[in-house]
């Protein structure tokens, strides 16, 4: 009965309610103004189904993420990534996650050279090889 409930008031279930509770986060702040810097149009807190997304790009079917540390070391949260992962590929969309750990950790000119190739590869994500520019470390693409 909750589950019929919650799929049918995707705007009660707990984890909407609380997300946004306090506005984006800096680092959701971050990358929005890092977007906009670049000249990229997105919808910020995209409700897609039962999840809001952080960046979405619907003309191109691609959620982008700002993950803490939480959603690589809470199991719970990481099953629940999976399980959104595979909902959005399902209905044909993509997400890029960034570490938001990773990024912070690196210097001035390694976070222009990460910021660049991030939106590089939004502008043209289809064919942009990630491993061939060898700065796929902080990022997962599902």
């Amino acid at each position: 009965a909750r589950k019929a409930f919650l799929a049918e008031n995707p705007d009660r279930v707990p984890y909407v309610l609380n997300h946004y509770s306090k506005g984006p986060s800096y680092p959701e702040r971050y990358w929005g103004e890092a977007f906009r810097a670049k000249g990229l149009s997105f919808e910020s807190e995209f409700r897609f189904g039962p999840y809001d997304l952080d960046f979405a790009f619907p003309d191109i079917c691609l959620d982008v993420e700002v993950d803490g540390d939480q959603h690589y070391l809470d199991k719970k949260i990481v099953a629940h990534d999976s399980k959104r992962n595979l909902y959005l590929k399902g209905k044909g969309w993509h997400t890029l996650r960034i570490r938001w750990s990773t990024f912070k950790k690196m210097n001035l000119s390694e976070r222009v050279l990460f910021v660049d190739t991030v939106c590089s590869f939004i502008l043209d994500f289809r064919t942009l090889s990630m491993d061939a520019r060898g700065l796929n470390e902080g990022l997962t693409f599902v």
